[in-house]
């Protein structure tokens, strides 16, 4: 009897062990490679195609330029809060960032 309870005690760890596995190999695959910024538009550049944001968003705080497609939706948007999703998870001194999604504007 106590050798069946250690072969059921053997198979619980190696299924948790298991468990624990598929887990952490499937949370990379839905991990965001994009960051969500708030910010006023400052500036269109409609010859390099970028857009300056003061982004007031803690984790890309401060000035920034961004690349655009088409700028012509921000142009609308001059000393305006907005939303964008750019590119990155993370924001680096000087490098310019695409935007992925112009958000909505915020009151």
């Amino acid at each position: 009897m106590e050798d069946v309870m250690e072969i059921k005690k053997m198979y619980v760890g190696a299924l948790v062990i298991l468990l624990v596995a598929l887990i952490l190999a499937v949370c990379p695959a839905f991990a965001d490679d994009e960051l969500d910024l708030t910010g006023t538009v400052t500036d269109i550049d409609a010859i390099h195609k970028t857009v300056t944001i003061n982004v007031t968003s803690s984790s890309c705080l401060g000035e920034r330029k961004f690349m655009v497609d088409n700028v012509a939706p921000y142009e609308e948007l001059m000393n305006v809060r907005i939303t964008v999703l750019i590119d990155s998870t993370v924001c680096h001194g000087d490098e310019v960032y695409r935007v992925l999604t112009l958000g909505r504007k915020i009151k």
